[in-house]
């Protein structure tokens, strides 16, 4: 099968768009599924996630330095007569059904000459294969690692390049977090995505003669991620839950309808199960320090790696192993988000078998 292609869309910051595209790629990747991550942000944070302490020798060895997003693409950008090929993708060493398709600082350099591009009521010859340039490079590097799913990252705004993620995507999820903001974010995605989708109903034969097209089916919603929020003792307290509540409820009375309103349809699966938040995520505590220290998510530390030191600090320049009860409740946490990470991917994976 081709590989399918999901983008984590919001423009609102501090939803965990990086640590969820992480997460559930992890762990699709544990499950067999060959998973290309995708670092579309120029803050590069998933790409340090992936590399570690190797982020800063990726991008000044001779041999990985141009083994990313923006120099893929680059020869399209500069008007080269080279053609895009595969880059060639750095694992975690832990997972190997995990590839990453590295981010880069200045990413957004493309972004005014894309917008141009994509506002042209005509094509332009030396712009007409902008569009399509991000979806070649995706697909050229899926099949040189068999790629079964790929999964987008985005930064926080509403660029010409995140809404060509969207256009070139399967599917797309939005993550939120419960605050007093996402709703009308959610009111706001409810009114952009739809135009994004508009344009490709419109410009789509624009680019009918490029050698790099953006695929012409449009992508399709497979829920939200709630993440970020405090349980006690197992519990929401009144206000999270209440905030919960509110997200969902803009999904269901603002976001669905300003798609259908939009005769955007397509952008809908045929049928939702009784909520759209395919996942809820509380936060991950103290697991939070241990999974980027170690350099893996929180369900797949070990015992050994909760038991080892945490790195010196100020307040603590000898740290002593975790052991006791503190021990315990890393590894009780550990088996419920692993829980909520298989729940999580099999949920996704049923959600991917409509697109």
């Amino acid at each position: 099968m081709n590989a399918k292609k999901i983008v984590f869309f919001n423009h609102k910051g501090g939803v965990s768009k990086t640590t969820t595209v992480y997460n559930l790629g992890w762990k699709l990747a544990e499950m067999g599924y060959k998973v290309l991550l995708v670092d579309a942000d120029s803050h590069c944070n998933l790409t340090s996630l992936i590399l570690r302490d190797q982020f800063d020798d990726f991008y000044t060895n001779e041999e990985t330095k141009s083994q990313n997003i923006k120099d893929g693409v680059a020869p399209v950008f500069r008007g080269q007569s080279k053609p895009l090929t595969a880059v060639t993708c750095p694992q975690p060493a832990e997972n190997t059904n995990l590839f990453l398709l590295a981010g880069h600082p200045t990413l957004s350099e493309w972004d005014i000459v894309l917008n141009f591009a994509q506002v042209a009521t005509t094509a332009i010859p030396t712009l007409a294969n902008l569009p399509g340039a991000y979806n070649n490079l995706i697909e050229l590097t899926c099949k040189k690692y068999t790629i079964d799913y790929v999964l987008i990252d985005l930064n926080s705004n509403l660029s010409a390049t995140n809404q060509n993620f969207f256009m070139l995507s399967d599917a797309f999820i939005i993550p939120t977090n419960p605050d007093p903001f996402s709703k009308s974010t959610i009111e706001t995605l409810g009114t952009f995505l739809p135009k994004c989708a508009k344009w490709k109903d419109t410009h789509l034969s624009i680019f009918q003669d490029a050698y790099y097209k953006l695929p012409a089916k449009k992508p399709k919603f497979l829920g939200s991620v709630v993440n970020n929020f405090n349980v006690n003792n197992q519990k929401l307290s009144n206000a999270v839950a209440a905030a919960i509540t509110n997200i969902e409820a803009a999904i269901k009375n603002d976001f669905i309808p300003a798609i259908k309103k939009s005769n955007q349809t397509e952008l809908l699966l045929d049928n939702y199960g009784e909520k759209y938040a395919i996942a809820e995520i509380p936060d991950f505590q103290g697991l939070m320090f241990k999974s980027h220290y170690i350099g893996k998510p929180v369900f797949a530390l070990t015992d050994e790696d909760l038991h080892k030191p945490e790195p010196p600090t100020l307040e603590h320049p000898k740290p002593q192993p975790t052991t006791g009860n503190v021990l315990e409740t890393y590894k009780t946490l550990r088996s419920n988000f692993n829980i909520i990470f298989d729940n999580f991917a099999n949920k996704f994976l049923e959600l991917c078998e409509q697109l």
